[in-house]
């Protein structure tokens, strides 16, 4: 049977400093301080965890409300043909804006739109409407209603990991600068000095 290695030890050591930093360690080498800094650490750990099946759930809502806007708008919106009643005007290097007509189911209508700098009047371009003929854009792909799920829940755990490592960080530096004050004045007390020495 071999030996452990000389560093075998060092494989448990993060686990055995943090059972001896437990808030029910009986050792009383163990400060009030520190039992503070460990219980908050807990719960910050204990409300992300809780956040969880939260911002699923919170996901799952936003996915059925986003699928069913998507399935309205994949079922009222149309594609039709637009043709261009108006000399394209140029409105950069490499767009134009031309003034187009189509109809659909009886309703007609007009606008100004988007051509490509090469268009003229009498070619055709593709828009999308609605059941009522009016210009809208083309409706959004089934996989946005999962993207929206997905985004709003990670954004809600990674919100709430944000705000427990600030609060974490936060409450262990000031209990890190309580802990330094306290040493400087055991120390000048231990060693009558009036005042730090640079």
């Amino acid at each position: 049977m071999s030996e452990p290695g000389p560093n075998a030890h060092i494989r448990w050591a993060g686990v055995t400093r943090s059972w001896a930093l437990r808030p029910t360690n009986p050792s009383v080498l163990m400060r009030p301080c520190d039992r503070l800094e460990t219980t908050i650490r807990i719960l910050a750990v204990l409300a992300v965890a809780a956040l969880i099946p939260i911002s699923a759930a919170l996901g799952t809502s936003v996915y059925t409300t986003v699928a069913g806007q998507v399935e309205v708008e994949q079922r009222s919106r149309t594609p039709v043909d637009a043709v261009i009643i108006g000399e394209p005007s140029r409105s950069g290097l490499h767009a134009a804006e031309a003034k187009v007509s189509w109809e659909h189911r009886g309703h007609r209508g007009e606008a100004d739109v988007a051509v490509a700098p090469t268009a003229v009047p009498g070619d055709r371009i593709t828009l999308w409407v609605d059941d009522a003929g009016r210009r809208t854009g083309p409706p959004r792909h089934s996989s946005a209603a999962a993207t929206s799920g997905v985004t709003v829940a990670v954004a809600v755990v990674v919100s709430a990991g944000f705000a427990a490592w600030a609060t974490v960080g936060s409450v262990s530096w000031l209990l890190s600068r309580r802990r330094n004050s306290r040493w400087d004045r055991e120390w000048r007390a231990l060693t009558g000095t009036t005042e730090n020495l640079t």
